[in-house]
């Protein structure tokens, strides 16, 4: 009963550190890749008003959550990636273990390591999952994979098919997330710091439930993707932040920086720090210049 017990409690701390991980770091990555990618096609003054971040915070979401139910179904061999031959060639398994070995083991340099090896104008990365996704969706007798049978995966959408799925299904296939700001998200998802060892490995996705793993997708629908319009920083009271423009929080005297104009940034809702990234703020909450 004890050994149940410390198991749940492990499980249910990890989840929560994972759902912070993704609220505030990896949700952002994905989410400034694909602006980088919009601007890379349309060019750097693209106009993106609200309207097109909610397409692209769709997007995002849709990504993370394929990633996430890669890792939790290959972590509980629910696809055949013991098949070092066949499906493991082409699994999420394979594509975390080779951002990790490039990010290795120390949490401080990880991102040094990681940029120097992938670039911000290449998305082989992007383009590998891209070919998983239609093996899930269409399913593969070659690497023994069935047919999917869900909207998750669609890769190829009707031209008449107006759902949700569809659209990001069709944003997916438009636009990419670059190499750089994939592998950073991917391995904040994939790896967690060891408390121990203090080093970093791989997150037992078999310890998590799929309520766990819902919770994370119904927490982000309360959010919505902004771009910071001016330099913006952090202003901090005894139990709360306000993320306000750079200039009136140094009026005010007390100010951090939390990224300039044009940054992508995410806003987080009461609990989670304040860092920078892809602009997320709560929906039901009234907009100011930094927060809704």
């Amino acid at each position: 009963d004890r050994l149940v017990v410390e198991s749940e409690e492990f499980a249910k701390k990890l989840g929560e550190r994972l759902k912070e991980r993704i609220f505030a770091e990896v949700f952002p990555h994905l989410a400034e890749g694909f602006i980088a990618n919009i601007r890379a096609q349309e060019g750097r003054t693209a106009p993106i008003p609200q309207e097109r971040l909610d397409g692209v915070f769709q997007g995002t979401l849709a990504l993370l959550y394929r990633l996430l139910f890669l890792l939790y179904a290959e972590s509980r061999d629910l696809l055949p990636v013991k098949e070092e031959r066949g499906y493991f060639q082409t699994s999420l398994t394979r594509l975390k273990k080779e951002v990790a070995d490039a990010g290795e083991k120390t949490l401080d340099d990880r991102d040094a390591r990681i940029n120097k090896r992938y670039k911000k104008t290449e998305s082989s990365l992007y383009d590998r999952l891209t070919k998983l996704f239609a093996i899930i969706d269409r399913g593969d007798s070659t690497v023994n994979v069935p047919v999917y049978n869900g909207g998750l995966f669609i890769t190829a959408p009707d031209a008449e098919d107006s759902s949700l799925e569809a659209g990001n299904a069709r944003f997916l296939n438009q636009y990419k997330v670059p190499d750089r700001f994939l592998a950073l998200a991917l391995d904040r998802l994939a790896r967690d710091l060891d408390s121990k060892r203090h080093d970093l490995v791989p997150i037992d996705f078999k310890s998590l439930g799929v309520r766990q793993l819902g919770s994370i997708y119904e927490g982000l629908l309360e959010f919505k993707l902004r771009i910071a319009p001016t330099k913006m920083a952090i202003v901090k009271g005894k139990k709360t932040e306000e993320i306000i423009p750079h200039d009136e929080a140094a009026a005010i005297g007390r100010n951090q920086e939390a990224g300039g104009a044009g940054k992508t940034r995410l806003t987080t809702p009461p609990g989670y720090p304040d860092t920078p990234g892809a602009a997320v703020s709560r929906r039901q909450r009234t907009e100011t210049p930094c927060r809704s």
